[in-house]
């Protein structure tokens, strides 16, 4: 980072003490607040401080030093956030707190909950190899080979005045994007003009178009008949529409979803639970399989695994001759669930294994 540069408030920053500010230091420390000195003697708290440990100082708490000073809080305006936010980056704590006129540990710790970070300088290596692989090089790859973050290449770029990566609209290309955005999708428009989708909306919304895709009859139906036991995402994706979009046409039409459960309903879910995949129940029952899930764990509803002939095989075939968790692991099963199987077919260990085992047999 740079030295702490004189400013009005700061004088004497970074020059050497003469004796009377020595002598005045000695005199006024043991009872004045080191911000207060800082003000008084043009310099920082913490040049105060240093100098007053190199002279064996200490503040006077007999005599009435206060070891904290008076607290008021004074909520962050918007400008000094945004004045923050410009600064912290790249200019030291010191300049910031003249600036905005607040203490050092205030800066510190508002920029701490805003997640600012202070950016390391680039230097001239760096500079030429990103003026080199600039036009060969996404931002991401040229962040993995710098070692820095895509946005902090953006922003190098922007001050070295690089030419853009993306070349600018041409007059033809806007005019297809004006004669056909009502028309096509905006998926067949961007993969004609080979530009990314982002891109197509981003110019269409500073040009001032507005898609209107009107809803058809059809679309209205998909909607009516999922809208109650399928989630916004779902339908979104069945139609081919935005989140927003599906919301928004389902109130306009008088759609609500359905979150409480009748005593019919529960009644035909405990019937049904067992006979029918979540997805299918749900769709019997006219709710969505994430409220069935819910509904399900409430009532403590579980399905029962049936085993296959296949798992039965296995498990005669193995099961006599070999542990309960090596048999497990072969049908993918926990130990209890093995142990309760083989306890109803009536399959048990052979006294070959229990004698290897070191059981004796019973007389």
């Amino acid at each position: 980072m740079r030295r702490t540069k004189r400013t009005k408030k700061r004088f004497r920053a970074g020059k050497p003490w003469t004796e009377a500010e020595v002598a005045r230091l000695k005199r006024i420390y043991p009872r004045t607040y080191p911000h207060v000195l800082a003000k008084r003697f043009g310099r920082t708290a913490e040049a105060v401080r240093g100098k007053a440990r190199s002279l064996g100082l200490a503040k006077d708490y007999a005599g009435g030093y206060e070891p904290r000073r008076p607290f008021y809080f004074v909520p962050w305006s918007r400008k000094e956030i945004a004045l923050l936010r410009k600064l912290y980056p790249t200019t030291p704590n010191d300049e910031i707190t003249e600036r905005i006129d607040r203490t050092r540990a205030a800066i510190q710790g508002k920029a701490t909950a805003l997640n600012l970070r202070k950016l390391e300088y680039w230097t001239k290596k760096e500079d030429e190899l990103l003026k080199k692989l600039y036009q060969k090089l996404t931002h991401e790859e040229l962040a993995e080979r710098l070692g820095r973050t895509k946005k902090s290449v953006r922003a190098r770029t922007d001050t070295l005045g690089l030419p853009r990566k993306v070349e600018n609209w041409t007059k033809d290309e806007v005019d297809f994007l004006e004669t056909s955005y009502h028309k096509l999708d905006a998926n067949e428009i961007a993969k004609k003009l080979g530009r990314t989708i982002v891109a197509v909306r981003l110019k269409a919304r500073r040009i001032g178009f507005v898609q209107d895709i009107r809803w058809t009859k059809q679309e209205d139906a998909v909607l009516k008949k999922h809208y109650a036991n399928r989630t916004i995402e779902e339908i979104g994706g069945m139609l081919g529409r935005s989140i927003s979009s599906v919301q928004a046409r389902a109130r306009k039409i008088g759609l609500r979803k359905c979150f409480w459960w009748t005593e019919e309903e529960i009644e035909k879910l405990k019937k049904i639970y067992h006979k029918y995949p979540n997805l299918v129940a749900a769709e019997k029952i006219g709710h969505s399989q994430t409220s069935l899930q819910h509904k399900v764990k409430q009532l403590g509803l579980w399905k029962r695994k049936y085993w296959t002939e296949k798992e039965n095989e296995i498990l005669k075939k193995y099961y006599p001759h070999e542990s309960t968790r090596r048999t497990a692991q072969r049908l993918g099963k926990t130990e209890d669930v093995v142990r309760a199987q083989t306890h109803r077919l009536g399959i048990h260990k052979t006294k070959k294994y229990m004698k290897v085992l070191g059981y004796k047999e019973r007389k």
